[in-house]
């Protein structure tokens, strides 16, 4: 049985000789009805996302209680500050065919007052760095985007430490004419400063940051075009590599906020459509996945900072379950 077993975790791409996968279960919370966006944040439980009147608050703690309406309007982006005492708010894209502005907004959960952060064009994709500031994107001639900074709300003090929140921006370098091309390092934001994180790409086709730990010291990045042990990849802070866990079993989006799980989905495609998808779970050295049974179809698992609090989309309802993973690594 443990050849047999080594052979199965060869082929799914895990390479350890611990290939028996742990027992996990799912249980759920609260189904949310005509949710999207989901954003955790970066301490607790507390879950901010989209609804059909703006943009609302859900605390997976306390799931008797509905989702909680703190802004309204059509923003297309959500932040959260390091203290989770504010969101941060955007409305307006480059990707829009006619937008004409870009409008940032700082909206207090508790005490302060709502207040502009900007408002104009060419600054998009803001977050919210642990250091205080807000960093955001600009159009560049020279370089496809380049960061730029923008100050917080004059009434967020900054003084209360917080984890690191996810990395989940992309650089494309361009050539001097200006003209986009693939290189063989991607950067993103650095959550603790703002600073570029780069990392080797080499021979992929594009990449895509899945989020990171809680402290910042471990990112999940999917390469498109690798073979697929190489396809996900955890890196460390400075871009250097932590563990290949690419599968054929799963495409993986998430890394728990204690850095030791990863969560992903095997996606059902018919056509156009998404007709499914199943909830897996592994460990983040690449050593054993599991399916996960879930309520509904799960696509896009989010892992919470704290605890194994999971919220994923469903695409055969259209809305959200939130809950909460038992994992017994024994």
């Amino acid at each position: 049985m443990k050849g047999c077993a080594s052979i199965l975790c060869v082929l799914l791409g895990f390479t350890s000789a611990q290939a028996s996968p742990k027992h996990v279960a799912y249980h759920e919370l609260r189904y949310l009805e005509n949710f999207a966006s989901p954003k955790w944040s970066p301490r607790g439980s507390s879950l901010a996302l989209k609804g059909r009147e703006g943009i609302y608050v859900f605390d997976a703690a306390k799931p008797d209680v509905p989702p909680r309406l703190v802004v309204t309007g059509p923003w297309s982006g959500i932040d959260w500050s390091p203290d989770t005492e504010w969101l941060l708010v955007s409305a307006g894209s480059p990707s829009e065919p006619f937008y004409d502005r870009i409008d940032i907004e700082a909206v207090p959960l508790g005490k302060g007052r709502r207040c502009t952060i900007y408002f104009g064009a060419d600054r998009f994709g803001p977050m919210w760095a642990s250091d205080g500031y807000i960093y955001a994107w600009d159009q560049s001639p020279v370089y496809g985007l380049e960061r730029y900074m923008l100050p917080p709300p004059p009434e967020y003090s900054g003084r209360r430490p917080g984890p690191i929140a996810p990395m989940t921006y992309l650089v494309w370098a361009v050539n001097t004419r200006g003209q986009s091309r693939p290189t063989s390092f991607r950067c993103g934001l650095r959550p603790r400063d703002g600073a570029l994180v780069n990392w080797d790409s080499t021979g992929a086709d594009n990449v895509f940051p899945r989020g990171s730990d809680a402290h910042g010291t471990r990112f999940l990045v999917t390469l498109f075009g690798l073979p697929t042990r190489d396809r996900d990849q955890i890196i460390d802070a400075d871009g250097h590599l932590v563990a290949r866990v690419g599968t054929d079993q799963a495409e993986w989006t998430t890394l728990s906020g204690d850095g030791n799980w990863l969560a992903g989905h095997h996606e059902i495609d018919q056509g156009d459509n998404v007709a499914g998808g199943m909830l897996y779970v592994g460990d983040a050295k690449g050593t054993w996945l599991t399916s996960v049974v879930t309520p509904g179809a799960a696509i896009n698992p989010l892992f919470a900072r704290e605890g194994l609090y999971v919220c994923f989309e469903d695409p055969v309802s259209g809305g959200l379950h939130v809950g909460e993973l038992s994992i017994d690594d024994r």
